[in-house]
């Protein structure tokens, strides 16, 4: 199954120019937690490049004002998933980017995945309490500024609502759009700026009850496949055991259904029993590292190392390493060999030889992120002489 098979193709975008306060009301109409950002207009399979994504729980902890405030402020990098990626791979992607949708590209912006569409297809195995992680909560009249800042520091978007010693719901990003629309009707900067602070403060300090929705909990002894079930039409499921409560969500789940996409990403030829086993396993290391780094900002495919050998100089073996890693900008190709650098400095082991050839892949794909979000730098250049900055 491929991306194409399950991806929404009715996309939600902006532009750099759109209010904050516009991107909530689609964002809170289509409940949707991301949304493209379009370089020019916002149809599909046009020039426009996509300058970015734009994440809600970014916009809430920032405690802008929405009226005041542009899209671009919140424009973050993404990669960019292609339709005849398989399911398993585009995961993994999703995954390593910490979003929730990513971005289909085929020539335009075709479409969006995201987990929900996932989830629709999901088939995992195992016991739900082995995957399950304890829910953060706070007591229902504690203020929900309490809420947002577990949020913060624990870099996770969903908290518990605990009321009379059980867990009655669940406070979400989206859950907290009514927050920053009640703090929209204050103005930022006026001679009522005393009266719009406290506003804010008397908004932050609001019952985080008062923004919750119901939870779906279900035996603590459940399977991965029911914990599943419940996850294709539900952000969260719970489980309870003693008192306490805790958590899978649909990232969860891809963590699960991923792990054996691990070495796949990384793919070694040209090696034998003889060669030096430590080596070898520090390629895979720092092979693996580079492509999950870079797939947060680019889409990749698998990188194929080549490895051959050359005739013996006494008791030394000479290796020349082949990096091949294709992107969404393009096959990205280096090669190293014993011979001698420009530098005069001559290099010889094979793990020595690689780690050249995979810094060179390394500078060539940050080369090629940096061209493709030269756009967005020029648009802000350009907003800024117009601003008179």
């Amino acid at each position: 199954m491929n991306v194409e098979d399950i991806m929404t193709t009715k996309v939600i975008t902006c532009t750099p120019d759109t209010p904050i306060s516009d991107v909530l009301g689609l964002m809170e109409k289509h409940k949707i937690h991301q949304l493209p950002v379009l370089s020019e207009g916002n149809k599909l399979r046009e020039r426009g490049d996509i300058l970015g994504i734009i994440t809600l729980n970014k916009i809430i902890i920032s405690e802008v004002n929405p009226s005041k405030t542009k899209a671009n402020a919140f424009v973050q990098p993404c990669p960019r998933l292609s339709t005849d990626y398989n399911l398993k791979k585009a995961a993994k992607i999703l995954l390593d980017a910490n979003l929730r949708a990513l971005p289909v590209w085929n020539g335009g912006l075709v479409g969006m995945l995201s987990e929900q569409d996932i989830m629709q297809v999901l088939q995992v195995k195992g016991s739900a309490p082995d995957y399950a992680r304890k829910c953060l909560s706070v007591d229902e009249n504690d203020p929900v500024a309490k809420v947002k800042r577990l949020m913060v520091y624990n870099n996770i978007s969903r908290v518990g609502i605990i009321k009379k010693d059980k867990l009655r719901g669940i406070v979400g990003t989206l859950d907290l759009l009514p927050l920053i629309k009640r703090w929209q009707r204050f103005p930022a900067r006026s001679a009522a700026s005393t009266v719009a602070y406290k506003s804010k403060m008397n908004i932050n300090m609001t019952p985080a009850g008062n923004f919750m929705h119901g939870v779906q909990t279900i035996d603590y002894e459940s399977s991965l496949a029911t914990a599943a079930k419940v996850l294709k039409g539900k952000d969260e499921v719970l489980l309870e055991k003693g008192g306490e409560f805790y958590i899978i969500t649909p990232k969860d789940l891809l963590k699960i259904y991923t792990e054996e996409v691990k070495d796949q990403l990384v793919q070694i030829a040209g090696i034998d029993e003889e060669d030096d086993r430590y080596a070898v396993g520090k390629m895979y290391e720092s092979a693996q590292e580079i492509v999950y780094d870079l797939a947060k900002s680019i889409a990749v495919m698998p990188m194929k190392i080549y490895v051959k050998k050359h005739k013996k100089q006494g008791n030394k073996i000479k290796y020349s390493v082949k990096i091949e890693l294709p992107t969404s900008a393009g096959l990205i190709v280096a090669t190293k060999s014993h011979k001698e650098l420009t530098s005069g400095k001559s290099f010889g082991d094979l793990l020595t030889v690689f780690q050249h050839a995979l810094d060179d892949i390394e500078r060539q794909a940050r080369k090629h992120v940096e061209m493709r979000n030269k756009p967005e730098r020029q648009w802000e250049a350009r907003r800024r002489v117009k601003e008179g900055y």
